[in-house]
């Protein structure tokens, strides 16, 4: 049971593991410099809030809260790590394999190739969910210390929203892997996946930012841009921001993210099954 995933875990964990405990331990400095950066950042929110290249790098969020320092620090990072493990793993789970010729062999297998392919999209779910689930277990352990050491600093910690914000920026990376694997079945080559996917991914990055910017000058082209970009939605900053202010989660985005996501992963498991393999 579950043989591929295993081995898919058992390779790839510590390729996993160290961008991730990277970020973790980024997550413990932004955490632990709070004190002394927060008398400062709420003159950083007044200074920068009609600046648009502020908002297009940052997203619609609040440097003067805990959550809002937090979570802009650390997704603007996490974007740049994301996208090329994105890239990396959503290559290497066909079309590395069709590039080395084991594909032939693994396809021998007595294993349906939609499963072969789940599995090792699942072993990548499971790994990246370290990503969520650490930075905010040593978030919300580090804000309790502060709260406890030092409340003129920090009075309190909105833990759910910024674990929801956490989990919805990790869905929509894990949308882009399951698009990035659909170029890898689409076109079984290394070189022209990670063009096609590094268009979709890196293109949909710069529309977002770019949108952001030009929203000064044409409202109706920002939305545009941004309304294509899939780093538009559930953004980590700007839902984390939204949660604060006490409005309602995005459900509609979550739900738009869900059916492209979906979308992907079952055109990529139906190509699979079905394609002709004319070297095997």
């Amino acid at each position: 049971m579950l043989t591929i995933y295993k081995k898919q875990l058992q390779k790839t964990w510590l390729f996993w593991i160290v961008p991730i405990l990277l970020l973790v331990a980024m997550a413990l400095l932004v955490v632990f410099i709070w004190p002394d950066y927060a008398p400062i950042l709420a003159e950083f929110d007044i200074i920068f809030a009609d600046n648009p290249l502020f908002a297009s790098l940052l997203g619609e969020t609040n440097m003067g809260s805990f959550e809002g320092f937090i979570s802009v620090e650390m997704f603007v990072v996490s974007d740049f790590v994301f996208m090329i493990l994105i890239l990396l793993f959503g290559t290497l789970v066909i079309a590395r394999e069709a590039d080395s010729g084991t594909l032939d062999v693994i396809l021998s297998y007595p294993v349906p190739r939609w499963k072969f392919l789940l599995e090792k999209l699942l072993a990548i779910i499971t790994l990246s969910l370290t990503f969520p689930i650490l930075i905010w277990g040593v978030s919300t352990v580090g804000a309790a210390i502060i709260i406890e050491t030092n409340p003129e600093a920090l009075t309190e910690f909105n833990s759910e929203a910024f674990l929801l914000a956490l989990l919805g920026k990790w869905l929509v990376y894990m949308v882009f892997t399951c698009i990035t694997i659909l170029c890898s079945v689409i076109f079984m080559d290394t070189t022209k996946t990670l063009g096609s996917a590094g268009l979709i991914v890196g293109g949909s990055w710069i529309l977002e930012r770019f949108g952001g910017l030009i929203r000064t000058v044409s409202e109706e082209i920002a939305d545009i841009m941004q309304g294509v970009s899939l780093f538009h939605y559930l953004d980590g900053a700007t839902v984390m921001n939204a949660l604060i202010k006490g409005e309602e989660y995005p459900l509609n985005e979550l739900v738009l993210v869900l059916i492209i996501g979906f979308a992907a992963l079952l055109l990529a498991l139906g190509l699979f099954q079905k394609r002709e393999f004319t070297y095997i």
